[in-house]
């Protein structure tokens, strides 16, 4: 007997967002957030099989289930595959899983993750994701501005608990900058909310690693692509941003994610 999923007092099941310039067209990657019994998932989208997925887990009384927790992993099954549709994992600091606890905003309320968005992403000529196709594990379906001159685009995903969590609801609802909620089996809400605001280095935790491929030579480093990274920060939350990288590094076998080895 299969038990079936829940939704949200809007009958949501899903979200897929998307974050897009009004000037260039250029897109980010999309993404896939879905619930599955006491636990949240988010995912890409549009890039075949996934190596890496991010796992929100409540807890679980059932045998053989992950700890409650947030964290971000490879999805073990489709590394052959993505790797011949040319989804990699690179650069890795250590073995996957990475853990993390996100941050608490309030009484029963974390900040698990962050997704940045910088206008240097969405300039002309900067090479754009594809439109993703409808999910059909999604009833919400969201685009968002891309940042323009020194802004940033946040969207926060909060878990709360008892109800969903909105900073400023009124604000929030009438700026259309809030998507969900949707809730798993723990009637635990997931919410994301999106802001502009200005760029502020010292709250960036890829600052000074990533931002020069932005700038990049054509001549020296060759095509690049759109590549998704990971880091949490000093308070617990992950974040999330696309950053251009050349194609030479990331079809480098040497720059390849290796599994940790089988225990004995």
């Amino acid at each position: 007997m299969t038990e079936p999923e829940p939704t949200s007092m809007n009958g949501e099941i899903g979200i897929v967002f998307v974050v897009q310039s009004r000037v260039t067209g250029i897109l980010s990657g999309a993404w896939n957030i879905r619930s599955h019994r006491t636990s949240f998932y988010l995912s890409p989208l549009g890039v075949g099989a996934t190596p890496l997925k991010l796992s929100l887990h409540g807890a679980d009384d059932r045998p053989h289930t992950s700890e409650p927790g947030f964290k971000l992993d490879v999805v073990r099954e489709n590394l052959g595959r993505a790797a011949e549709q040319g989804s990699r994992i690179i650069d890795v600091s250590g073995y996957l899983p990475q853990w993390f606890t996100g941050r608490e905003v309030a009484p029963g309320v974390r900040h698990v993750l962050r997704f940045m968005y910088r206008p240097a992403m969405f300039v002309g000529g900067t090479p754009s994701a594809p439109m993703p196709e409808p999910a059909a594990s999604a009833t919400i379906h969201s685009r968002f501005a891309a940042p323009v001159d020194d802004e940033v685009v946040y969207l926060d995903v909060c878990v709360s608990q008892r109800k969903p969590f909105w900073e400023n609801v009124d604000e929030t609802r009438a700026a259309d900058a809030g998507i969900g909620p949707i809730v798993n089996t723990n009637r635990e809400y997931l919410t994301v909310i999106a802001r502009k605001v200005p760029y502020r280095e010292e709250l960036d935790p890829f600052s000074g690693d990533y931002q020069p491929l932005d700038d990049h030579d054509p001549d020296a480093d060759g095509p690049v692509r759109r590549v998704e990274a990971f880091r949490h920060d000093a308070h617990g939350v992950m974040w999330i941003t696309e950053v251009l990288m050349p194609e030479r590094v990331i079809d480098d076998p040497a720059n390849a994610y290796k599994l940790p080895p089988k225990r004995s």
